[in-house]
C-alpha cells in the first residue's frame, strides 16, 4: 500500500513539472524570434522652421474612438456585448469613426458606417499591446513573457509587414513601456497617452524629447458600454477633409488630431478653431474661453499658462525642441499634438527601423536554443520517467497476478 502510494505520488508531481516545462517550452520557441538592433539615439528635434499639424486644417472636427471591445473569441476576451450593439452605441452617441479593436481579430464593419479597420495587438503577460489601424490583417506575432526594447521593435516591425499605423497601447499599464523605450523603439505612429485605465504623459514627452515623432491617441478601452464611465470618456477629434477612410487616414498621418478627456458631461465642450505659427510664435484660438490654455515643452515642463481666455501665444525659446497645448475647463481637456522644430523636408511618422546586429542576433538565437533544448530533453526525461514507473507497476502487478495463480493451483 505503500509502495502504490509513494509511486502515485511520484508521477503526479512529475506531471506537475511536465505541465510547468511544456509550456515554458512552447513560450521559448517565440524568443528565438528575436532581433537583437543597433539602437542609435535620435537627435532632439532642430532647425528653424516649425512644423504646424494643424496648418491644413478646415475647420471640421470629427469625432472617434480606436480603442473599444465587444464578443469575441467565445466570451474569453472580456468583451460584453455584439459588436453591432458596441458600433451603435457609439454612433448614437456622436461619433462618426469607431474602430472595434477585439484582440487580434479586424471585425467586419457594421452596415453603412464609416470604418477604419482596427485591432489590438498582444497576447503577453505585461501588457505589451498596440492598436493596429487599417491594417490588412493581424499579426500574431509576440513575446508572451518578457519584452526587452529589442523584442519590443521586433514586434513593431511585424505589425509593420502587413500595413496601417500603429498605436503603443496603454504604455504605463503594468509599466508595459519605459520612458527609456522611448529613445530607442522606431516605426510607431502613436502612443496611446489617454486611456481609462491609465493616462501615459511622461512616456510621451519621453519621446518627443528624444526626437522620435508620434501623435497622441485618446481612446476609451471599453469593455462594457453599461458600465458607468466606460465609454465617452477619452475620444480623438479629427481634422479630416471629408468623411472617408482616406481622408482620416491623411489627417492622422500629419497630426491634425487631438485628444480629450471629459470624466464629467462625456460631451465636447470646447474645439480648436486655429493652430499659426509665424516666425518663432506660436499662436492657438479656441471656440471658447478656457480656464487655463499650458505650453508644455520639452521633457513635460510647463513653460507658461495663460488663464480664462480664448486663445494664447507662446514664443519658442532657442531651446525648446517641440511645445505641445493643453486646453482646461471644468468640464474638459484639449491636448494637441506637438508643434516642433525641423531642418529642410517636413518629417513624417513612421520612421525607418533601427539596423539588425546579425552577428549578436544569431548569438541571442543560439542561446534561445540551448534553453529550448534543455527543456525539451527535461520534457522526454520526465516523459520516459513516468512511462517506465508505470511499465514497472504494470509487470509488478502482472507477476503478482501470475503468483496468485500458480498458488491456487498448487492447492
Amino acid at each position: 500500500m505503500k509502495t502504490r502510494l509513494v509511486t502515485t505520488l511520484r508521477i503526479f508531481l512529475k506531471t506537475l513539472v511536465l505541465l510547468i516545462l511544456i509550456p515554458l517550452f512552447l513560450i521559448s520557441l517565440q524568443y528565438f524570434n528575436t532581433v537583437i538592433y543597433n539602437f542609435e539615439r535620435n537627435e532632439p528635434f532642430n532647425g528653424s522652421s516649425f512644423y504646424n499639424p494643424y496648418e491644413d486644417f478646415n475647420g471640421r472636427w470629427m469625432r472617434a474612438n480606436f480603442h473599444c471591445h465587444s464578443l469575441a473569441w467565445g466570451g474569453v476576451t472580456h468583451g460584453h456585448q455584439s459588436p453591432e450593439e458596441v458600433y451603435q452605441h457609439y454612433y448614437d452617441n456622436g461619433y462618426d469613426v469607431v474602430g472595434l479593436s477585439n484582440y487580434q481579430q479586424i471585425t467586419p464593419p457594421p452596415q453603412g458606417g464609416l470604418y477604419i479597420p482596427t485591432y489590438e495587438h498582444g497576447v503577453n503577460l505585461k501588457l505589451n499591446h498596440h492598436i493596429v489601424l487599417n491594417s490588412s490583417k493581424p499579426s500574431f506575432a509576440d513575446f508572451f513573457l518578457w519584452q526587452n526594447a529589442h523584442q519590443k521593435q521586433r514586434i513593431i516591425e511585424k505589425l509593420k509587414e502587413n500595413g496601417g499605423m500603429i498605436a503603443i497601447a496603454h504604455p504605463k499599464l503594468r509599466n508595459a513601456f519605459q520612458e527609456d523605450d522611448m529613445g530607442k523603439l522606431r516605426g510607431y505612429d502613436f502612443i496611446e497617452v489617454l486611456n481609462n485605465y491609465k493616462k501615459s504623459f511622461s512616456i510621451w514627452d519621453a519621446a518627443l524629447s528624444s526626437g522620435n515623432l508620434c501623435w497622441i491617441l485618446a481612446n476609451d478601452d471599453s469593455h462594457d458600454i453599461y458600465k458607468e464611465n466606460d465609454t465617452f470618456v477619452n475620444w480623438n477629434m479629427i481634422g479630416a477633409g471629408h468623411k472617408s477612410r482616406e481622408s482620416i487616414m491623411s489627417a492622422l498621418r500629419k497630426g491634425c488630431h487631438y485628444g480629450v478627456n471629459n470624466r464629467k458631461e462625456h460631451k465636447n465642450s470646447n474645439f480648436l478653431h486655429s493652430a499659426r505659427v509665424i516666425g518663432n510664435r506660436l499662436k492657438v484660438r479656441f471656440r471658447h474661453p478656457a480656464d487655463k490654455i499650458t505650453f508644455i515643452g520639452d521633457h513635460g515642463d510647463h513653460k507658461k499658462t495663460v488663464d480664462n481666455t480664448s486663445q494664447a501665444a507662446y514664443l519658442f525659446t532657442p531651446e525648446d525642441t517641440y511645445i505641445r497645448v493643453e486646453a482646461e475647463t471644468d468640464e474638459a481637456i484639449l491636448y494637441l499634438n506637438p508643434f516642433f522644430r525641423y531642418n529642410e523636408n517636413k518629417p513624417t511618422v513612421n520612421a525607418s527601423l533601427p539596423e539588425a546586429n546579425i552577428l549578436l542576433t544569431i548569438l541571442y538565437r543560439i542561446q534561445i536554443l540551448l534553453i529550448s533544448s534543455l527543456l525539451f530533453t527535461l520534457i522526454l526525461l520526465l516523459t520516459g520517467a513516468i512511462k517506465l514507473v508505470r511499465a514497472k507497476k504494470g509487470l509488478s502487478l502482472s507477476v503478482n497476478k501470475l503468483y496468485q495463480k500458480r498458488s491456487r493451483t498448487f492447492d
